[in-house]
């Protein structure tokens, strides 16, 4: 019966040696997979032009990867049941060897052999653990890959985009600046005809009120593509009668709306059709009265006097710029009471300081999204106001 044993243990060693061959034969082959692998990594980095067609094809190594990782992980999770099931065997071993004591030398170099042999095991299923997890750095490795190929698409297609948008700019200035040369263009593309701030209390009102500044705009049209044509009746705008009942519509609710009629396109002196559209914005409040616009700093002492007019003239152009980006569709500002010798007197005055200066675009009464836009210069000096461009400074 031992012998029978012996040659069974014999025939489960030369099997798993043959096990072992095929593991070591697997191991190289993974390793041949993963410098090929590495290689296909360091091939897309130079395959940009191709990049839609490597994206597919990723995804399809990503699947076949995740495939192998499933694989393996299968055969790791056999390699575990065997190394289970060889330390049963050596516990076995074990209670032989306390039953067996006259043959203990056997037993001992059996134990040792299958020590050995789940050692080795253990080592496969470790290099098994490695391959799974450079695997799964591979299959991250593809996926920001693909990331970065889906980013680099959709720059590329704003980009694009961004393209689209400027040539047909670019080409609308084309236009322009034809007509411009011509000297013919008379209304210019979203000129504004006419301005209304309504406020319908009774419904039946809002059509009427709509009306009015149609009439307005066809006049001022008729006044710019016609001059010395006092005909105001004939009818020269155009607009459809669904856009006029969506103006009415809009500001049928009781509260304050800027109405505005604008030009369409560029019209040319004796067109007899202008199309027109309206714009439609809730007349709230943008600044409120001493609400400070724009700030800068100055110095007297060190700047010359064109540096200091540069300096408010930069000033008043980043107040110009920060009230059309609130949605005030104004775009002249009055400073103080608009006359340029109080302009030349402010900055007189800021020219006898000797200490720095900061200098203040501040809204001098509660400005509407219709405008008018009313501001003061106010020179501020350790939070002190020194003075300013209004009237009664």
């Amino acid at each position: 019966q031992l012998q029978a044993e012996r040659q069974n243990l014999i025939g489960q060693r030369n099997q798993l040696q043959a096990e072992r061959a095929a593991l070591i034969e697997q191991r190289d082959q993974l390793q041949g997979e993963r410098q090929n692998l590495i290689g296909q990594r360091d091939k897309l980095q130079t395959e940009r032009k191709d990049l839609l067609g490597q994206r597919d094809q990723l995804q399809a190594e990503q699947q076949n990867l995740i495939g192998q990782r499933d694989q393996l992980q299968a055969e790791r999770k056999d390699l575990l049941g065997q190394r289970d099931q060889l330390q049963q065997e050596r516990a076995a071993l074990l209670g032989q060897r306390d039953r067996l004591k006259n043959e203990i030398g056997t037993f001992r170099s059996q134990i040792a052999q299958r020590d050995q042999e789940i050692a080795d095991q253990d080592q496969a299923i470790a290099q098994l653990d490695q391959t799974i997890s450079q695997r799964d750095q591979v299959i991250a490795q593809r996926e920001t890959s693909l990331k970065q190929l889906e980013s680099q698409q959709k720059e590329l297609e704003n980009k694009q985009a961004y393209l689209q948008r400027a040539v047909k700019i670019l080409e609308e200035y084309y236009q322009d600046y034809q007509a411009l040369r011509g000297g013919n263009l008379v209304l210019f593309r979203n000129q504004v005809l006419v301005t209304g701030v309504l406020r319908i209390v009774e419904p039946k009102a809002a059509r009427q009120a709509v009306d009015q500044l149609l009439v307005t705009a066809n006049k001022v049209a008729i006044e710019n593509t016609r001059p010395g044509d006092k005909n105001f009746n004939q009818q020269v705008i155009q607009i459809t009668p669904t856009e006029v009942a969506q103006i009415v519509d809009r500001i049928d609710d009781g509260r304050d709306y800027v109405v505005r009629i604008l030009s369409a396109g560029n019209y040319i002196r004796g067109e007899s059709a202008v199309q027109v559209f309206a714009d439609v914005t809730p007349n709230r409040v943008v600044f409120q009265a001493g609400e400070v616009v724009a700030a800068t700093a100055t110095n007297p002492a060190t700047m010359t006097q064109e540096q200091l007019e540069q300096r408010i003239e930069q000033l008043i152009a980043a107040s110009q710029f920060r009230v059309r980006r609130a949605g005030v569709l104004v775009d002249k500002i009055q400073i103080g009471d608009a006359r340029v010798e109080t302009l030349m007197r402010f900055i007189e005055q800021l020219k006898q300081s000797d200490t720095p200066v900061d200098v203040q675009v501040v809204a001098s009464d509660v400005t509407y999204t219709a405008g008018p836009v009313k501001m003061d210069l106010v020179a501020v000096q350790k939070g002190q106001i020194m003075f300013r461009t209004s009237p009664d400074s």
